[in-house]
């Protein structure tokens, strides 16, 4: 019995060391950084359709749908987002997986920043594109997924010009700049976020400050509320929307709401520094 025993436990712990094995090596020889510029590339030079499995959470409920969607290769591309995602995310290799028949590298993006949301990706070995993903919030849950059901490569483009690319990347990032003379903004933004779009919302008598950091974006909504001046910068209770925080708050006569996935005292940091 004495013998059986040890040759049953013998097994056991071969069995453990093979699993760890397996998984250390899983991921073994793959440049994160490559993998990562070859996700980069495919969202300007590749195109395909497929079916696609979302998840998310929205006030508190857990919502889910299937669609079909057709990513248009260059139409896609940001560079100014690959920038910030390269100055703001560590890229990791977790090890391999099978994705619609495809097989996929699992990329982890690891924020520089504590209290963050940070995102999974499964990017295709062969073309590099993202077929499936995952995002926790800065709270360490999971917030969304997506993961392909069948795909369809369809071509694959030449690389974007360099020099249009980042004409396009600097365009951007002055007109944003510009806009801000004119209007109140966060004097605090967290660190590794960049100011990306000004947009006017007519309809609704607002301005949308749109910040980025490459993954995630926090949006400052200004807005002169119709006769109500309100008591300046009182901080309300902040909504958390499964996605996020929403807070807001009255201030020199404007009602200031902002949206993000960051910490309470962040979001409360940012309203009060509007000037």
């Amino acid at each position: 019995m004495r013998g059986a025993s040890i040759i049953a436990l013998a097994a056991v712990l071969l069995t453990l060391m093979f699993a760890v094995s397996s998984s250390l090596q899983c991921g073994r020889g793959v440049d994160p950084e490559k993998t990562l510029q070859a996700a980069f590339n495919a969202s300007a030079n590749v195109e395909f359709t497929a079916k696609q499995k979302w998840t998310w959470v929205m006030n508190g409920k857990r919502l889910q749908r299937e669609i079909e969607v057709r990513l248009p290769g260059w139409q896609n591309f940001d560079q100014q987002a690959v920038e910030l995602v390269r100055r703001n995310y560590t890229p990791l290799i977790e090890g391999e997986d099978t994705i619609a028949g495809r097989r996929t590298w699992v990329l982890r993006l690891k924020p520089h920043t504590k209290y963050r949301p940070w995102k999974q990706l499964w990017v295709d070995c062969k073309t590099g594109a993202v077929i499936a993903m995952r995002d926790w919030d800065s709270r360490n849950r999971i917030k969304s997924t997506m993961r392909t059901i069948s795909i369809s490569y369809m071509d694959v483009y030449a690389k974007p010009d360099q020099a249009a690319v980042d004409q396009l990347s600097k365009r951007g990032q002055s007109q944003a700049a510009c806009s801000l003379q004119d209007i109140p903004h966060p004097r605090y933004v967290p660190r590794g976020y960049r100011l990306v779009r000004v947009r006017k919302i007519s309809h609704l008598g607002s301005t949308q400050l749109v910040y980025s950091d490459g993954l995630y974006s926090l949006s400052v909504f200004l807005r002169f509320p119709d006769g109500q001046g309100g008591e300046q910068n009182k901080i309300k209770r902040a909504y958390d929307w499964g996605q996020g925080l929403v807070l807001s708050t009255p201030y020199a006569g404007r009602n200031i709401v902002v949206v993000g996935d960051l910490p309470l005292r962040e979001i409360e940091h940012i309203a009060r520094s509007i000037r």
